[in-house]
Formats: structure tokens, sequence, C-alpha cells
């Protein structure tokens, strides 16, 4: 068997009912559609345009970093199914590593108006994105995943498997992912390319995030007390330092495994789904996608980019497979966005949906194309 992302003929079969809508709300072929992707505005100068991301340099902006964190039980979606507990940096210890780097790494990451804006506010557009704080949707979007392989009962790697997490931020979806693979100990091949806007919440929230996942899954206590500095007082029991023999052992373990992390920082636009088609082009023996995103509709300006990033990767890529889950809540009350403005572009795009309801106060989804 191999790994699965569970879902069945029914979760992704388009009923009659919605075979008639797609075909009603089509756009007229004879008009001519400009795709925002290839929209001028992406190419001013406040906008921060995507380029990839050095595994290595991010790794080595750590060293010596001394990180704490907290352990989160992620809700399931029944009692049957067993509770999965995932790793996130302290927003706080993000913060306070910011205050504390000297001028000559503050300045290659962001100048001073914009490390005001990423300690102090929680999004800002075209600046910071929100990649440093863990949102609601991501956490749903665990619980799915976590439901969807407990149900088919299919959790083994026995093949290539390819991640992409779009806005990923702390990157809770995908470090469940990255778990589940460790715990098989298998080495078939992960190949994870994660993006967000800011360079910075890559650096400080994902590549960290899937450390310290790493550390708790694949060492024992006293391969950890190998790694730490000498006489060193942690203040906290989830506390460690990123000492330079750790992050060497992390890098020689993806190696073993065969876990490949790409890293794209940046906007959305036609420069975007051009880096990830060639990094996708490089992936070998792989014929499934699992495309992931939450938390990215919220700004009306922002939903005919993502949905065409996520087209775009459905009809434009080699897989055999491409399976796609957006989380989102209801309605961004005071921003704008909305769910049923995001599966209308769908439907007006004809792309096959279905929507899945989150059973929780705030009204949240998750769409599954």
């Amino acid at each position: 068997m191999s790994f699965s992302f569970g879902f069945t003929n029914e979760d992704l079969d388009i009923d009659q009912s919605i075979s008639n809508n797609l075909q009603n709300n089509q756009i007229n072929e004879n008009t001519s559609f400009v795709n925002p992707l290839d929209a001028p505005e992406l190419k001013q100068n406040d906008v921060i345009q995507p380029q990839i991301e050095s595994l290595e340099s991010i790794l080595a902006s750590l060293k010596d970093v001394r990180v704490s964190y907290e352990s989160i039980d992620i809700p399931t979606m029944s009692q049957s199914i067993e509770q999965p507990k995932l790793y996130r940096r302290d927003l706080f210890d993000m913060k306070h590593q910011l205050m504390s780097e000297d001028d000559s790494i503050t300045t290659q990451q962001e100048n001073s108006n914009e490390l005001d804006i990423l300690i102090h506010e929680d999004l800002r557009k075209n600046i910071y994105e929100g990649g440093l704080k863990s949102w609601e949707c991501s956490i749903d979007l665990v619980s799915l995943l976590n439901e969807s392989f407990h149900r088919t009962k299919d959790l083994s790697f026995n093949e290539t498997n390819c991640i992409v997490e779009i806005g990923c931020g702390t990157a809770l979806p995908s470090e469940f992912i990255f778990q589940q693979y460790l715990k098989q100990g298998t080495i078939t091949g992960l190949n994870m390319i994660l993006t967000d806007y800011n360079s910075s919440a890559l650096r400080l929230a994902t590549i960290p995030n899937l450390i310290i996942t790493w550390i708790n899954t694949c060492l024992n206590e006293e391969q950890i007390h190998n790694t730490q500095p000498e006489n060193i007082s942690m203040k906290y029991d989830q506390e460690i330092v990123f000492s330079e023999k750790l992050l060497q052992l992390f890098i020689d373990d993806m190696n073993l495994k065969n876990i490949n992390i790409q890293l794209i920082s940046g906007s959305w636009g036609r420069d975007f789904t051009n880096l990830l088609h060639d990094l996708l082009k490089n992936i070998i023996n792989c014929n499934k996608l699992l495309v992931l995103t939450s938390e990215t509709i919220y700004q009306p300006d922002h939903l005919p980019l993502i949905s065409e990033t996520l087209i775009d990767l459905k009809q434009n890529t080699n897989f055999t497979h491409v399976n796609q889950m957006i989380a989102a809540k209801d309605i961004y009350f005071g921003v704008g966005g909305s769910l049923i403005e995001f599966e209308n572009y769908l439907r007006n795009r004809r792309i096959a949906f279905i929507t899945k309801k989150v059973n929780a106060g705030l009204k949240r989804s998750i769409v599954i194309a």
C-alpha cells in the first residue's frame, strides 16, 4: 500500500447539482480573460518579489539560537481517532530573536519599519502577511489530514510524495505530514515546497518548527544532551539551543531519510508559479502532489491570485494525482474576504470541488479540489 491523502471517490466526485452549477457559472469562452497572475501591479516596488530561499542560509542564521517552544494537542473530528501532538516555536521567542539580532542580519531580512510591524502587528498588506502566528484554519487542516489518514488506515509511505504549502507561516499542516513520515522510519522520499510572503516567517517559524518536530520525533534524551552546549541553564522544559552540532545532525538525517525541503518567499503571481514549476519539474519518481493552504483568501485582492495559483498547479503539472485542501473562515469580518466568493470563483473557472464544514463556533470550512 502506498501513502494516501485519504480522499474517497465520494469526497472528490461532483454531484449533478454541482455539475449544473459549474456549467451555469462558467466563463464565456468568447470573452477575453486576463489571468490575475499576470497583473502588472504585481511588479510594483512595494510588492516583495518571489525568490527561492536558501535552506543552508536559514540554518546558518539559526546557529546557536536558543529556542523555546510549546506542544499543541490538535482537536480530532472523532473521539475514536488518536489526537496528534505538534510543536510550535513560541511567538514571543521569534520576536525576541528579531529584536536581539545585530544590524547586519536585520538589514538583510527587513528594514526598521518592517521589523516594527513584524513585532507589533498581526499583518499589514504587502509588508507582513501574518506568518509568525498560527491561525485557526491551519489547525483545522491538520485535523482533517489526521482524520483522513486514520479513516483509510493507510499510513505508509511506500513511494515518493510531494507537498506544497502556500502561505505556510508556522506550517502546521506540513509539519504533521513531516512528522508522520518521520514516524514511519522510511526513506522512500518526501519533497516539501514551503512558501510564505515573508522570508522572515520561513526563517523564524517554518524551519524552526520542522527542526523542533524532528528533535521530538527522532532524538532520544542522550542524543539531545550531546548536541547542547556545556553548563547551559534552560529556563523552560521545552527549550533547546540550535547548536552547530544539532543543525548538522538535522541536515544529515534529512539526507538519510530523503527529505527535500525547498522554500519560496514573496508574492503570488506568474513569477511565483514559474518558480514552483521549476522546483516541481526536478522531483522524480513521484506521481502525487498535495497542495495545502489556509487563511489565504481573507483579502478580496488576494482571492483571484490564490485561486489562479491553485488552478495553475491543478492543470499544469505532470503529477497523476493533484489534491488540494484550502482552509478558510466563511467570512473575514472587517477585511472583506469570504468563502462563498472563493467557491464562486472556482465555479466560474469550472474547477470541481467539495466543501467540508468545520464544527466550530466561528464558521470555518475546508475546500477540497
